[in-house]
């Protein structure tokens, strides 16, 4: 049976990645990790296509009571119920054909595995009454190692007092005498003289026995992850990250050894949170948790589950931070688009602003246009009037009717012609540059005081003096000029507007600043 086991173990280490190959920083090991534990399932599964060839073996076989050890020692780390199923279904097999020796070794892997659902007080019983019957030569050894398990598993769920103290001594007890009967040089032997000399305070040396065990087996060997899991009980509360470290190690090698029933991948969790890293925490310990309930292991499920009301906590606390955060952030953006939107709302007036300007610009130029060519009319109708009496003086001169050409001279009728026109031209050509040029004055003025305008009136003559003050003409006797009227009468005419407007004061510069383009 146990060649069969051990060619079996053999034929699954090979082409497995060895402790060379494994990284040697935290960091790196974590990252390393990580992604086995993205692949947990795959290395599940390849460990079940293992234990199906084998029950495809027994169903060809059903008295082979060595595959019944070896398919329950297979699931004992991944499907407790059917390991303890098979495990009994040898033990009646074994009763059936008298075979004593093959159902003690079963009964001995019962009891080693029920513990891990929580059942002590029968598994104790189980191996009391194996030990009081008496063993098998062959089974010795298998039942020193069950005792060693059984009893430090127990211990390991009681805190450092009397009851954790009687059980690891009396797994002390069965090391001990496991230890007589194995190779001294075999990994297992090695594995529990590092146990031995660690309970026993002996520090240093189980360190060195351990760190060669792990150089020497497979990553994914169970004897492995133990003893990486021992390296790091050794590094507790001594050397934080070496102990991180082995545990993340421990973890790795259960992961691609297809393990589910492991201890290390819920240490590292609970280490990781009070680190806080808080979503590896949570990662590990929600899948520690998920192997545990898959497997059976009902006390490790318990242990894994009493971590997560924290991390859950943990998770909260960040939410809310990054909550507080995000609603700060949004605030900001919400200041900032309000920002960019006024900054719009800005430049679309300027926009407008500068289309108006635009607008008024074209019609400035429309105007002044206009103007040049009302005055080149005015112009040209003044030099035709110019050469019209030129003409008519002639005529009177050579027709002798010099007393008749005085008469028209001196009665001023040339010259209001020629006013009258000079008006109507200046008045057409000024409306079409200020349009609103009235409006405007009026708006300067009192209420009652406003200035009316008769039907098709463009300009009086008060408005005629302040249009030319606001074509920059302000020497009252060139404005009595251009109108033909005194310079009394002209002074007398702008005091008279500026006691009519609303800021006498002002009066005059504010007429100025008609039609001005701002």
């Amino acid at each position: 049976m146990h060649s069969r086991i051990l060619l079996l173990l053999s034929m699954l280490l090979m082409a497995t990645p060895a402790f060379a190959s494994i990284p040697s920083s935290l960091d790196d090991m974590l990252d390393l990790l990580d992604d086995a534990v993205n692949d947990n399932e795959a290395y599940i599964s390849q460990r079940f296509t293992r234990i199906d060839s084998l029950k495809r073996q027994l169903t060809k076989n059903p008295n082979d009571l060595s595959l019944y050890g070896t398919i329950g020692n297979d699931l004992k780390g991944i499907a407790i119920d059917s390991a303890l199923c098979y495990y009994d279904l040898g033990i009646a097999m074994a009763t059936m054909q008298n075979d004593a020796p093959s159902r003690q070794y079963l009964e001995i892997q019962r009891s080693a595995t029920l513990p891990i659902m929580g059942i002590t007080k029968e598994s104790i019983e189980l191996f009391d009454s194996i030990e009081s019957r008496g063993l098998y030569p062959q089974n010795r050894a298998a039942f020193y190692e069950c005792g060693n398990r059984l009893f430090f598993y127990i211990s390991s769920f009681y805190p450092d007092n009397y009851n954790k103290t009687i059980y690891v001594q009396r797994g002390l007890t069965y090391t001990d005498s496991l230890l007589t009967i194995l190779p001294k040089d075999s990994p297992l032997s090695k594995l529990y003289q590092a146990q031995v000399n660690l309970s026993r305070k002996k520090r240093a040396i189980a360190v060195t026995q351990l760190d060669e065990l792990i150089k020497e087996l497979p990553v994914n060997n169970n004897l492995f992850a133990r003893a990486a899991s021992m390296r790091a009980i050794c590094d507790e509360g001594v050397d934080h990250q070496s102990f991180l470290y082995h545990l993340a190690l421990s973890a790795y090698s259960d992961i691609i050894g297809g393990t589910r029933e492991a201890t290390s991948l819920q240490r590292l969790g609970v280490a990781l949170y009070d680190e806080g890293d808080i979503s590896r925490a949570y990662k590990y310990l929600l899948l520690s948790l998920d192997n545990a309930v898959k497997s059976g292991a009902r006390i490790r499920a318990t242990q894994s589950s009493q971590a997560m009301p924290y991390i859950a906590q943990s998770f909260h606390d960040q939410d809310k931070t990054k909550m507080i955060w995000l609603t700060i952030l949004i605030a900001l953006l919400s200041i900032a688009l309000i920002g960019i939107v006024m900054f719009i709302i800005y430049l679309r007036r300027e926009k407008d602003k500068l289309e108006i300007l635009k607008l008024r610009l074209t019609k400035a130029n429309y105007a002044k246009e206009t103007y040049m060519s009302q005055f080149l009319s005015l112009c040209s109708i003044y030099l035709e009037r110019f050469e019209a009496f030129n003409k008519l003086v002639h005529r009177k001169i050579t027709a002798g009717q010099i007393e008749d050409l005085a008469s028209q001279v001196k009665s001023g009728k040339i010259i209001q012609e020629q006013s009258e026109q000079f008006y109507t031209i200046f008045d057409d050509a000024f409306s079409h540059i200020y349009p609103t040029f009235v409006s405007e004055v009026n708006a300067l003025l009192q209420e009652d005081k406003k200035i009316s305008l008769a039907d098709n009136q463009k300009l009086n003559t008060e408005l005629r003096i302040l249009a030319f003050m606001r074509l920059g003409i302000d020497d009252s006797s060139q404005i009595a000029r251009f109108l033909g009227l005194s310079l009394n009468t002209i002074y007398t005419y702008r005091n008279k507007m500026k006691s009519r407007a609303i800021n006498r004061e002002k009066f005059e510069e504010e007429v100025l600043s008609i039609g001005r383009i701002r």
